[in-house]
Parts: structure tokens; sequence; C-alpha cells
């Protein structure tokens, strides 16, 4: 008895190892977009994305590699967009019919987004940001013009 233990001893062992070899080698799934995140910071925010607004917590971070979890909270598909600007986060251009921001303006930088997920999920990116003054928004068509867009502030 004592002979069959030890080989299902050592599979278990060899499951567990691999399965966390696994987990470490691993994408965490979250679908999100991951930019260059050298330099220090560090920080985490959360953000909240729904009907009609975004709620980054805190609304400031350190400048160098910002995590943000965006979590849908409404009912519908939400993205959120980053940009660096000093505009308000309710004057940045629009198309004609003013219900997207025109993300190719010369206005601001576009740093990068957590595309378009639906509603209940959570996503999450890495984004290294400089100090000065950003703007979050969703640039689905409508949710711009609705308010979703808040302003973000980064410290040096």
């Amino acid at each position: 008895m004592k002979q069959t233990r030890r080989p299902l001893w050592a599979l278990i062992a060899a499951m567990f190892g691999t399965m966390l070899l696994l987990a470490a080698c691993g994408d965490s799934g979250s679908g999100g977009s991951t930019s260059s995140a050298s330099g220090g910071g560090g920080s985490k925010v959360n953000v909240e994305l729904n009907e009609w607004k975004i709620i980054p917590n805190p609304d400031s971070a350190s400048a160098g590699s910002v995590e943000f979890t965006a979590k849908n909270t409404g009912s519908i598909e939400h993205e959120m967009v980053i940009v660096k600007t000093d505009l308000a986060p309710d004057a940045l251009p629009t198309n004609d019919s003013g219900t997207r921001v025109d993300e190719n303006s010369d206005k601001f930088e576009v740093i990068g987004e957590i595309s378009e997920f639906e509603a209940g999920k959570t996503e999450d990116a890495s984004f290294d940001l400089e100090p000065g003054n950003y703007v979050l928004f969703c640039n689905i068509e409508g949710h711009y013009k609705a308010g979703m867009t808040t302003g973000f502030t980064v410290t040096g």
C-alpha cells in the first residue's frame, strides 16, 4: 500500500508544479493593453464606468507606471481612452456631430485605451504617465457627449 501512495504523491506534486508554471507564464485574461512600463510610481487606480460617468479612485497618481483597473458597472459596453491635455474634460474636440472625441486632434496626446468591454466585466491596463493633466473618457458613439469624461492628474 505504501508503494502506491508514493507515486500518487509524486503525480500530485508534478501536477501542482505544472499548474504554477502555467499560471506564471500565462496571460491574465484581462484583454486590456499594456504600454511600456518603465520608471517608478507603481500607482494603481480603480475606475468605475457606467451610464454616464467615469469615476477614478484615486483621481491622481504619481508619475511612472500607472495600472488602471476599469470596472464596467453599467448595463451597456464602455471603453476608457486616456489623453494628455490641458483642456477641460468637457472641451475636447469632437467630430462634426459632437458625439465622439476626434482622436486625431492635435489638441491632445492619445496615451492609450482600454477597448470596449461588456457590462459587468473588468479590464486592466498599465500606462507610463508623465506629470501633467489627463482626461479619461468613453469614446463610444454618444457616450462622451452624455458626460462620460473626467479629469485625472499625474504628479511628479
